[in-house]
């Protein structure tokens, strides 16, 4: 099915890549890939007002997600490493943002322009492990990387803010620094520090977050498991840096939200 654009359409849509670690090893593969489809199932209809089209499985085991609401690419990718985790695998993210080229299909493979360019690039970075050779993640735990077009971050005066030399004068801080900051940089360094702080998650804290965030209260989850008290769960949160989390993917949502305004308004800089 084809869905036509209008002419002109500077839409700006983003691009999600998802590759399964270690996809070829998994032992119950025909169950993960019945409970992905599953799950796909559900997510398109879930998040069908902001998908531009439906979830897509491309290349046997990867994924890809077509956003109209770019500034929840990074929650759409916390529903997969969620999904996944039941199964104790982990995922490769990369996402990009730009214009679609084509018009819009039902299969994401039949689209193509920046975004899908930008996503790749992404995954590809994302899949870099050694630090050698991947100029852009730094951190081993981190598997979700953002890639698009360098958008300068400016003051309230309109003036680009650089980084000082100063923080980057030893041989293991970085390889290559840009002296503006950008979008890119922060909205990559919130992302890898979250996902640090995920890493270190154990399975009660991942049990203890999944169930406060299905019954939205501490009195509900009393209501489910007496056993518990406000203070036990407070305490259990606190140690797993959930506020910190749940800081860190507000953060990265209005920093990618910030960031498609700029992007769209250099692309229709008369508008």
């Amino acid at each position: 099915m084809k869905c036509t654009k209008e002419e002109g359409d500077n839409m700006v849509y983003s691009v999600i890549n998802i590759d399964i670690i270690g996809s070829r090893k998994i032992t119950n593969r025909k169950t993960v890939q019945a409970a992905s489809i599953k799950h796909i199932e559900q997510m398109n209809r879930k998040y069908k007002t902001i998908l531009a089209a439906p979830i897509t499985l491309t290349l046997g085991d990867e994924i890809q997600i077509l956003l109209k609401a770019p500034y929840k690419s990074y929650m759409i990718i916390n529903c997969f490493q969620r999904f996944f985790d039941q199964f104790h695998l982990d995922i490769y993210a990369g996402f990009g943002t730009g214009t679609i080229l084509t018009n819009l299909y039902d299969d994401t493979r039949r689209m193509d322009g920046p975004c899908f360019v930008n996503a790749r690039k992404a995954l590809e970075i994302a899949k870099t492990k050694n630090p050698f050779y991947n100029q852009y993640v730094k951190s081993k735990d981190n598997y979700v990387f953002f890639y698009s077009d360098d958008i300068p971050l400016t003051s309230d005066r309109h003036q680009h803010l650089t980084l000082s030399p100063y923080l980057f004068s030893n041989e293991v801080a970085v390889t290559k620094v840009e002296e503006q900051i950008t979008f890119n940089q922060l909205i990559n360094n919130l992302i890898s520090n979250n996902e640090i702080l995920k890493k270190k998650l154990t399975k009660k804290q991942k049990d203890i977050i999944s169930h406060y965030e299905e019954a939205g209260s501490y009195s509900k989850m009393i209501d489910n498991n007496p056993s518990l008290t406000k203070a036990s769960i407070s305490q259990k949160l606190t140690a797993s840096n959930y506020s910190q989390i749940l800081l860190n993917n507000m953060l990265l949502e209005q920093m990618l939200y910030e960031y498609c305004q700029e992007m769209i308004f250099n692309l229709n800089p008369n508008d």
